[in-house]
């Protein structure tokens, strides 16, 4: 509950990895970067793909880098192909993920999804988890 009444919905920016959706709570990101200016300001950069499938290259098509909200030196998450930024989601259209998916995968940053009105699914991930 937050001090102006109970939290009806998260924001959130909108990516793709190859043919999968991604959502991050817009709360995580400090401001979005291009590679090149990242470059500039020598940000340490984590590469979204990475974290899942390490063993396999992934083609970028229009990456950028999402530099988090957060204290210290933590490496900014590159994704690909924002889509949209600041979309609004009930909390109750979030499906937690399942607890045996949990039990199984206490490390993964994914932690619900969202069915959008189109049928196509959107993966929750926490970035905080993923540095």
């Amino acid at each position: 509950m937050s001090a102006t009444g109970p939290v009806v919905q998260i924001r959130i920016l909108i990516f793709r990895v190859a043919d999968a959706r991604f959502g991050v709570d817009m709360v995580q990101i400090a401001e979005m970067l291009d590679l090149a200016e990242a470059g500039r300001r020598r940000t340490p950069l984590g590469w979204f793909n990475r974290f899942f499938r390490p063993d396999k290259e992934i083609p970028y098509r229009s990456p950028v880098a999402l530099a988090l909200r957060r204290s210290g030196e933590s490496p900014a998450i590159v994704v690909d192909q924002p889509e949209a930024i600041d979309v609004p989601v009930a909390i109750e259209a979030i499906h937690p993920m399942p607890p045996l998916f949990r039990a199984a995968c206490a490390e993964s940053p994914v932690w619900g999804a969202v069915l959008e009105k189109t049928g196509r699914i959107i993966l929750l991930v926490d970035f905080f988890k993923l540095i």
